[in-house]
């Protein structure tokens, strides 16, 4: 048995396997892990369990990882069967506390089990499949949930970036930074460099697939990205191209400080294009940008 804790990086965000999912979603919380061993059809079958406390809630939930088994639904059975013990045993073999000083704090005598149970099985069951675990779950007081392949593949395309942010450097830190933020904690994930580049990553080949593969592009078009004839000026051409390959809206500008005729002395073409001006407020900004990247019938930035 391993103790294991660590916050999910944003290098671990972007997941391709059922078993990635079940290692990283609810890392932040505590967790216990052990491999555990059944007899399924007479022949030793393992699974991968943990048990997460959350401190702050007092509670704590049960994960397994399920690999492919001709006899999943009994797999699922038995550690349901066994759940109730299961809880008890961790309690009395694990001694933390946690806490501010001069609080009480939370110990993990004090957690109790809220029934939560979650299988990562690599079989994609059938809705009848899956419906019968959660009914021999109910009868035991367990709220269970089932997350297959097809979850994997829900998540990635979840935590796909959807739009790609084309910035001067020098706007990094007063625009670029704070606008990211703010689209990612409305769950509208984007391809930032701060975000998105690790090390060791082709610099090149990463902007050129973020520039891709994003269904948006947000441009901040500022003085120093009007000044710019380097890699921003070529990020900005390629943006175009796509719109003219695709037949479609891509761009959506943000004009920061710049005015009508130095927008046209860069491109006669992007000054007509509706843009949102930074002056309206980095709330205002975030919410029509995020609106024209998630909405689907949402060509561009519209005026309201």
């Amino acid at each position: 048995m391993h103790l294991h804790q660590c916050a999910c990086s944003r290098e671990g965000t972007v997941l391709a396997t059922l078993r990635e999912y079940f290692n990283i979603l609810m890392s932040r919380l505590l967790n216990v892990g052990t491999e555990r061993i059944l007899k399924v059809d007479k022949e030793d079958f393992t699974v991968t369990e943990r048990v997460y406390v959350d401190f702050d809630m007092a509670a704590e939930c049960v994960g397994y990882y399920i690999p492919h088994s001709p006899h999943v639904l009994c797999v699922c059975a038995a550690l349901m069967d066994s759940l109730p013990d299961l809880a008890l045993a961790y309690k009395k073999a694990i001694g933390i506390k946690s806490g501010f000083p001069n609080e009480t704090g939370t110990s993990t005598s004090d957690v109790f089990f809220t029934g939560r149970v979650y299988f990562y099985t690599e079989d994609e069951l059938t809705p009848y499949d899956v419906s019968s675990v959660e009914a021999y779950g109910r009868e035991r007081k367990l709220l269970v949930v089932v997350r297959g392949p097809g979850f994997a593949e829900k998540m990635s395309a979840l935590t796909k970036p959807r739009a790609f942010i084309c910035h001067d450097s020098r706007d990094k830190g007063d625009i670029a930074g704070p606008l990211a933020l703010e689209l990612e904690k409305r769950m509208c994930r984007v391809w930032y460099d701060e975000f998105s580049l690790n090390v060791g990553d082709n610099l090149i080949e990463s902007i050129e697939k973020g520039l891709r593969e994003c269904r948006k592009v947000i441009v901040i078009i500022s003085k120093h990205f009007l000044a710019n004839k380097g890699w921003t000026k070529t990020e900005f051409e390629a943006v175009f191209s796509r719109e003219l390959f695709e037949a479609k809206k891509v761009l959506l500008p943000v004009w920061v400080g710049v005015t009508h005729d130095e927008v046209y002395k860069y491109s006669p073409t992007l000054v007509n294009k509706f843009a949102v001006n930074w002056n309206e407020g980095l709330d205002k900004v975030v919410q029509k940008l995020y609106r024209a990247v998630t909405d689907d019938d949402c060509p561009s930035l519209t005026p309201e």
